[in-house]
């Protein structure tokens, strides 16, 4: 059938090409010998001449009147298969689609292309059409309002869907949400660390007449997650100290995934606004951790809605300069999260052009602020318990009082967010709210507070921050400010007497660049201050300011002159300072005349990656004091360590010491063990292959050509990822280390880690073997190549935790290594919407990759293939 199909459009397309000189002989003859006329054409006889003229001329034939003619029957239906669908003469996928009678198409078709542009009101409709069963009719589609057509020419379904049906697409112009299509390895059930950091100090020289050791001194961050509750804490351990051992905050965590909700258990790390004071507590807390998911955008950035109802090129300009250019076709559109200036009035403009040359402009401001929350996001944190504090080496508790302290704000609109905070004990508690306007003039940021026990000026506190920026980059202006105005008995949870030094506090800078390379700065501030006799003396102060800064081809050269007044301390100073980028690492230098202070570095951090080294050394002098010290550091493949020499002399004081570091760790994931580099969160442990070794997560530094790896396998066993940030996406990719082959290097993991989380990855994904390796196509019940599908596989019987990933490329060719010889494993794809699975069997007696020559064809039904 498909053979006729293509002999069929072959013909059509041979025909056509007459079709109007045929046209033309049709209109001379008369109607009654139109088909013998027709066949004197066709074999090149001419025809008979005095024939009347014929009637009008017929319409151009159809596809189906020239078959006709040119085979003389009907032509015969197209077969049912995969076929392209455009939507709005863009291509939308292949799908399922009979067009024989009415014509159906998979209703996956629906549920993946058509919902997702639907209005709410509409899209209901289409939803129960597609749950009713495998297929949708044309027919169907029809009656709620679509366009639908087959051309079996072209074999393509072509849909047009009604710009009043349609909801508005949102193209978000900054960055892009996590990648939802990858599969991500699941994080261990049980892991724990203990990372230990310790050292010692030489001391050759000092002014106490001690020399020798110092004494060891060590400190241990414990850490253990089950099921997502992890549990943290720090020991520390010093050999002279007033109390050998002691601790550190312990707590437990559990992060609400779903809700973006961490809750908290014991010394607790304290969610607060930049206004508020609280103290150390122990007890309970939950507040909203946006950071549970960092592809959200939780800032306004800007919307703005439009449609076009034929294709075009959108460009997206912010402040006059270039953002994005989007090729669409025809629909609504929400443009959203566009790069705006922080404090600016920023000046969007949307173009868009037709393919007519026509131009179509819309412009609108737009204001941001970083503090801003989006319309409609809240943000909240509530912390409960006993205050506590440290005292000798113990950590004491006061069961006798209570702190309270938290906040909650609410995202009014993209340009207004508004709050309330609390803040508490046995003594005062404080209400307050904050509100938050990027206004057209710039940034205002307002809070307030006050005992509401004894509400007065006297007891409640209030600051003012004014922010603004100018959208011209040439310029770069800007302009900060900020006054705070404190009652003399207003209390904070951190607060160590009854009263507040501090009046008020005023502060103000401006900022302006000077020519392509030089930026101008002008800063003045006042506080007033109140006596409190033996604690503090009052009067005011004020200051005045101006900077400077170059940047010159080799560096940063700044400048900066200050004056300020105030009761003891009075006078004009200045400053200068040098930062030159040297080589991979950076030299600074700076003098100012205030103490007559001179000093000069050289920094060179560590890279990234095993072996990485870093060095640092720098010499301070002022009057009466000097200091130098040298410090180096290196990165191993289980270790961290350091080294430095200081050198002090002012007077009465001499000292000389060489301080020596040393950092480990112990990491077990799901019952395996391994030792590591200190565990900054989270981390990941890569079990060895029986042969060869293992190079972890190959980096390459920018401008380099030397690659660097974060971790090996080596005969210490399993190589340890210890820096994983919690929920930020990363994939580690597994290579060969050396020239012995290793099963499963090329392996690449997914992960996305919880918090304070580990993961146990096999490469080689059995310990029993994973030398094997098969290459196929995967194809349909017709054997037609599945190209771009993904899913995973799983050994048969196997206890492995995690699935080996499966894709295919354009022409539908999948990779899997890794696999055990003589073993099944169950692959299971997405097809159509649809999961579809099927064995693989691996032939016994061969390492390494065996082809397999004919195409796995995938039914909606299991089925056996034989690697052979």
């Amino acid at each position: 059938m498909a053979r006729l199909v293509g002999l069929g459009r072959l013909a059509l397309l041979s025909v056509s090409a007459s079709l109007p000189s045929m046209v033309i002989a049709q209109t001379q003859v008369p109607a009654q010998t139109q088909v013998e006329a027709q066949a004197q054409v066709e074999a090149g006889a001419p025809v008979q001449a005095g024939v009347a003229p014929a009637g009008p001329a017929e319409a151009t034939p159809s596809a189906d009147d020239i078959f006709r003619r040119v085979f003389g029957k009907e032509r015969p239906p197209v077969a049912a298969g995969r076929y392209t669908v455009l939507l709005d003469g863009m291509p939308a996928g292949a799908y399922m689609i009979d067009p024989a009678g009415e014509g159906h198409v998979d209703s996956a078709f629906v549920t993946e292309v058509l919902l997702p542009i639907l209005l709410d009101a509409q899209a209901d409709a289409f939803k129960a059409l597609a749950n009713r069963g495998a297929r949708v009719g044309f027919a169907e589609l029809r009656a709620l309002g679509l366009t639908v057509a087959f051309d079996p020419g072209e074999l393509v379904m072509t849909v047009g869907v009604p710009m009043a049906m349609r909801s508005a697409r949102v193209i978000r112009m900054r960055g892009a949400r996590a990648r939802p299509e990858l599969a991500f390895v699941e994080q261990a059930g049980v892991s724990a660390y203990a990372s230990f950091r310790g050292g010692v100090d030489v001391v050759a020289q000092s002014s106490r007449g001690e020399t020798g050791l110092s004494g060891f001194a060590t400190d241990a961050d414990l850490g253990l997650n089950i099921g997502g509750v992890a549990l943290q804490g720090r020991l520390r351990y010093a050999e002279r100290g007033e109390r050998q051992w002691s601790r550190g905050d312990v707590r437990a965590t559990y992060d609400d995934v779903d809700r973006l909700i961490r809750y908290e258990a014991g010394d607790l790390s304290i969610g607060r606004r930049s206004y508020q004071r609280g103290g150390r507590i122990m007890g309970v807390a939950a507040r909203r951790e946006y950071r549970i998911d960092p592809y959200l955008n939780i800032r306004p950035g800007g919307a703005r809605a439009f449609e076009i109802d034929r294709p075009a090129r959108v460009d997206v300009l912010v402040n006059g300069r270039g953002g994005r250019t989007f090729s669409l076709p025809p629909g609504r559109y929400s443009l959203q999260d566009f790069s705006l200036m922080p404090s600016a009035t920023n000046d969007v403009e949307i173009r868009i052009t037709y393919a007519s040359g026509e131009v179509e402009t819309i412009r609108f401001p737009a204001f941001y602020d970083i503090d801003l929350l989006a319309p409609g996001m809240l943000e909240f944190s509530a912390n409960a318990g006993v205050p506590y504090r440290d005292e000798g080496g113990l950590r004491r508790y006061d069961r006798d009082d209570f702190n309270l302290l938290g906040y909650a704000r609410y995202g009014v609109s993209d340009v207004l967010t508004v709050g309330a905070s609390v803040e508490g004990n046995e003594r005062f508690t404080n209400l307050g709210g904050e509100v938050t306007w990027a206004s057209p003039l710039g940034s205002i940021f307002v809070a307030a507070s006050t005992d509401v026990r004894a509400p007065s000026l006297a007891t409640a506190s209030a600051v003012l921050l004014y922010s603004w920026r100018d959208t011209d980059q040439q310029l770069g202006r800007s302009l900060d400010a900020q006054v705070q105005l404190t009652g003399r008995d207003y209390r904070t949870l951190d607060g160590l007497f009854g009263g507040n030094f501090t009046a008020v506090s005023a502060q103000a800078r401006y900022g302006q660049m000077v020519g392509e390379r030089t930026r101008l700065q002008l800063s003045g501030g006042y506080d007033r201050l109140r006596d409190f006799g033996d604690f503090g003396a009052g009067g005011e102060r004020w200051f005045v300011g101006v900077g400077a800064s170059y940047q010159a081809r080799f560096g940063t050269i700044s400048a900066n002159v200050d004056y300020v007044k105030a009761r003891e301390d009075s006078g004009l100073s200045a400053s200068v300072a040098l930062f030159v980028p040297l080589g991979r690492g950076t030299v600074s230098a700076s003098y100012a005349t205030r103490d007559n202070a001179t000093r000069l570095e050289y920094n060179r951090i560590a890279a990234q990656g095993v072996g990485a080294a870093g060095l640092s050394a720098g010499v301070e002098r002022r009057d009466g004091a000097d200091r130098q010290y040298v410090r180096g550091s290196y990165v191993g493949n289980r270790f961290e360590g350091f080294a430095d020499v200081v050198r002090t002399a002012a007077p009465g004081v001499r000292d000389l010491r060489t301080s020596l570091g040393f950092g480990t760790a112990l990491v077990m994931a799901d019952g395996a063990f391994a030792l590591s580099r200190p565990v900054l969160n989270s981390f990941a442990i890569v079990t060895p292959p029986k042969d060869g070794d293992y190079a972890l997560e190959p980096r390459t530094g920018f401008g380099s050509a030397v690659t660097s790896y974060a971790a090996y396998t080596d005969w210490l066993g399993a190589g340890v990822i210890p820096d994983l940030q919690p929920y930020l996406e990363r994939s580690i990719q597994v290579d060969q280390r050396g020239d012995r082959a290793a099963p499963g290097a090329g392996a690449v993991f997914n992960l996305k880690p919880g918090f304070r989380s580990g993961y146990l990855l096999r490469p080689a994904q059995s310990s029993d073997g994973g030398a094997a390796a098969i290459v196929g196509v995967l194809a349909d019940a017709a054997g037609t190549p599945l190209p771009f599908v993904s899913g995973e596989a799983r050994r048969a019987g196997g206890k492995e935790p995690e699935p080996k990933l499966v894709f295919t490329n354009g022409s539908g060719r999948f990779f899997l290594d890794g696999l055990v010889e003589g073993a099944t494993y169950q692959i299971s794809v997405t097809v159509d919407g649809r999961r579809v699975t099927t064995d693989v069997a691996v032939p016994t007696g061969k390492a390494g990759p065996t082809r397999i020559a004919a195409p796995i064809r995938l039914d909606m039904i299991r089925e056996k293939q034989d690697a052979k």
